[in-house]
């Protein structure tokens, strides 16, 4: 078979469809990180944990910029590969594999996200632990915080080396470099 694949996407529209996933994986990411800094950066203590509660319905959209992101990044992946196989099948899958463990990672995230509110509603059945429980709830938002950060990083690591891909293209004629 050495014919054209007819029921393939044609890869100006791959790359189109990688462009929007990948402006919506950054208009997700920001309202996210705005989100978790309300809740760790600005207090700091046991009350940024019980602020969670009384903010509910914004710590839920910062869940939801989350797993936004998090979806986005793994289409973004999946086409990215796709198109930059040509260029280094070895390199392009390494990236996908760097890009997938900071999704693994940030999604991972995601349900440390969720233990805080789990948390603080149990301090309605046990009142004499609820100092405590704050600062429980206090520390799985600060695990929450440093689990996404490192998610950043493979993310980070990501950009790096579809850059570089990009660069080795020969996509774009090179009076246009």
């Amino acid at each position: 078979m050495t014919g054209p694949i007819t029921g393939a996407a044609s890869p100006r529209f791959n790359v189109k469809v990688a462009g929007i996933l990948y402006f919506a994986n950054m208009l997700a990411f920001v309202p996210a990180a705005y989100v978790h800094s309300r809740f760790v950066i600005a207090a700091g203590t046991a009350a940024a944990a019980s602020n969670a509660l009384v903010i509910d319905p914004l710590y839920r959209l910062g869940l939801t910029f989350d797993l936004i992101a998090v979806a986005s990044g793994l289409a973004v992946t999946a086409l990215f590969y796709d198109l930059f196989k040509p260029v280094s099948g070895r390199l392009s899958l390494f990236a996908a594999y760097v890009n997938l463990m900071g999704c693994a990672i940030t999604a991972a995230s995601c349900l440390l996200h969720l233990v805080p509110l789990a948390i603080l509603r149990g301090a309605d059945y046990f009142p004499v632990f609820t100092a405590k429980l704050e600062a429980l709830a206090l520390l799985f938002l600060k695990l929450r915080v440093q689990t996404a950060a490192m998610g950043i990083v493979f993310v980070g690591a990501y950009c790096l080396l579809i850059g570089f891909l990009i660069f080795r293209s020969t996509f774009l004629p090179a009076e246009e470099r």
